[in-house]
């Protein structure tokens, strides 16, 4: 297990210092050959273009091994060590008299695994339901998602939902925690979607919260992620706009529904490195 967490952690600096020895054996092999090629009665034209080819074979080598390495840590961290950082338990366990309490235990922040203080996104929509919370959000038109924190996912897998534009959520963590299930809506591109990750807060009485965050993908990013240079999607900086269209949507089929709008934050934000512009505002919504 330390073993495992040290590689994780150190994953992309291990790569690196890999690809600077063979970069380093490369020029100890340049040189080689220079000290023999001097040796060699041949013309200098001819010495260049044998050092050349040299030189060309060997970046092309270092290269694939380069891409071969980062081809292999992308596949461990999504597809086999993607949950070292969660509990064994992933649902929170408060026991809560009101929503407003929730403000004790969550600043609502949700964040990769091995950078808290670097704000994904936020959580913007909580719901409080005795009923089934896959089925309220297939009724408005969200399919779920697959996530690698399951850690069932096989590359076949991967590229059949890549084909059906359906592609596995990457993990963020709220408290520590990675999201229960995510879904989001039909998309025609594997770069543009609406989605959303959903925690199970624990219980109202006999009611059940859910902790919502929606946002919109708009690309895909290098960006560290678990301390590896990563392609992770980018959101829209306006989140705000994806939680009105949610509402708007819900309201919409369900029009007896109960919400509030209520600022739960206590967002350091001088702390924390903003990737979004919202008012801090979250919709409470009551099922």
């Amino acid at each position: 297990m330390i073993l495992g967490s040290f590689f994780i952690n150190y994953i992309f600096l291990i790569i690196f210092a890999l690809s600077f020895f063979l970069v380093i054996y490369f020029y100890y092999k340049k040189y080689y050959i220079i000290s023999r090629l001097k040796l060699i009665e041949h013309r200098i034209e001819k010495r260049r273009f044998i050092l050349s080819r040299f030189v060309l074979k060997h970046i092309v080598f270092i290269s694939i091994i380069f891409c071969i390495l980062y081809c292999i840590s992308l596949y461990l961290i999504f597809f086999k060590i993607s949950n070292w950082y969660l509990s064994e338990e992933n649902n929170f366990n408060y026991k809560l008299n009101n929503i407003e309490n929730i403000k004790n235990y969550t600043n609502l922040d949700t964040y990769f695994s091995d950078n808290k203080a670097k704000t994904i996104q936020p959580v913007n929509i909580i719901i409080v339901t005795d009923k089934d919370i896959s089925k309220l959000l297939n009724n408005l038109w969200r399919i779920k998602n697959e996530t690698f924190v399951d850690n069932n996912i096989r590359l076949r897998d991967f590229y059949s939902l890549y084909m059906k534009k359906e592609l596995p959520v990457s993990n963020l963590y709220l408290n520590w925690k990675a999201q229960n299930m995510a879904f989001q809506m039909k998309s025609d591109s594997n770069f543009t979607r609406i989605h959303l990750r959903v925690w199970d807060f624990w219980k109202l009485k006999e009611k059940s919260i859910y902790l919502i965050s929606i946002s919109k993908d708009t690309s895909l990013n290098l960006t560290m992620y678990n301390n590896f240079l990563t392609p992770i999607h980018k959101i829209d900086s306006n989140v705000d706009f994806q939680r009105e269209f949610f509402i708007k949507q819900i309201i919409t089929k369900y029009p007896y529904i109960k919400y509030k709008k209520e600022n739960l934050f206590y967002f350091n934000k001088k702390l924390n490195k903003l990737n979004f512009k919202t008012d801090w505002d979250v919709y409470i919504i009551n099922y």
